[in-house]
């Protein structure tokens, strides 16, 4: 046998002997096509984490439209509850306005637009004279601090352009801002009202949370005799109750500084209860006020 045959023969023989593996089945296309399928395979974990990406993003656009929506919402509820406020004060309606700042205690300072003004509840009650109004707002949580009228007063002239609006005496008139506390609320009511400044010392009295019998007592009691008809309670009367008190409590024994001490604490839960049963009393219409506009 030739070499050439022997070399023909081993050749034929591990032809008949081999086994192709799995991988070495595939044709040389198939070897070129591989590479694609990876990439496709690549390419379409590549689209969907876009579009997981895209999803997440629009997720959260939709959440920011929901916010927002939510946001503009809340603000439509908060106009609505002032002008149903507004309504009320503006009807004198003593009763709804009671029951409106019982289940909206957060509302009690809001601003209310009155057409030829804004006001809170407490500034517009001391401007229209109506100390029932004001010790509605005060007896539940109206504070001062909040004070929203800047003194301007819209006039028929300056609503058709043909003049500017008043500014009330007392405010910036070359930058008119509100004046926070009890001396923005003293503003409102005239030098010469002694009823309504004796309303406003009476609820700056019960604002700073205690009373000095000491330095408050003659100004205390100068406040009830003026509002004596409207608080239904006297000048005398608090002092009869004031003497009582401290019998009492000196009868227990205790000092005179201490007795005085205990005493200024239930002058104040008194005068506190004079003012809300006055803010709670059924009115008496016949001697009711209205400043005009």
């Amino acid at each position: 046998m030739t070499l050439s045959e022997r070399s023909q023969g081993k050749s034929l023989m591990n032809a008949e002997n081999f086994v192709p593996s799995e991988g070495c089945l595939s044709t040389t296309k198939d070897r070129h096509q591989s590479p694609t399928n990876d990439v496709m395979t690549r390419r379409g974990d590549a689209t969907i984490g876009m579009s997981s990406h895209f999803s997440n993003i629009q997720g959260g656009q939709q959440k920011a439209m929901m916010i927002n929506d939510l946001a503009d919402f809340a603000s439509q509820l908060v106009e609505a509850l002032s002008i149903e406020l507004t309504g009320l004060v503006k009807d004198k309606n003593y009763n709804g306005i009671q029951e409106y700042l019982k289940n909206r205690k957060d509302k009690v300072n809001s601003e209310l637009n009155m057409e030829f003004a804004s006001f809170t509840g407490l500034e517009y009650a001391l401007y229209r004279d109506d100390w029932k109004m004001a010790a509605i707002f005060f007896v539940h949580g109206a504070n001062p601090e909040y004070n929203e009228f800047d003194g301007v007063i819209q006039t028929m002239a300056a609503y058709y352009g043909m003049g500017g609006p008043d500014i009330m005496e007392g405010f910036d008139r070359n930058n008119p801002t509100p004046v926070k506390g009890f001396e923005g609320l003293k503003l409102l009511i005239s030098d010469t009202d002694e009823v309504g400044k004796a309303f406003i010392r009476v609820m700056e009295f019960l604002h700073s949370g205690h009373i000095d019998l000491k330095t408050d007592y003659h100004k205390l009691c100068s406040c009830l005799h003026t509002l004596s008809e409207d608080l239904q309670y006297s000048a005398a009367e608090l002092k009869s109750f004031i003497i009582a008190c401290l019998l009492t409590f000196r009868h227990f024994g205790m000092s005179s500084d201490t007795a005085i001490h205990l005493v200024e604490g239930v002058v104040f839960d008194k005068i506190w209860d004079i003012l809300e049963n006055f803010a709670l009393r059924v009115p008496d219409c016949n001697k009711q006020d209205e400043k005009g506009a």
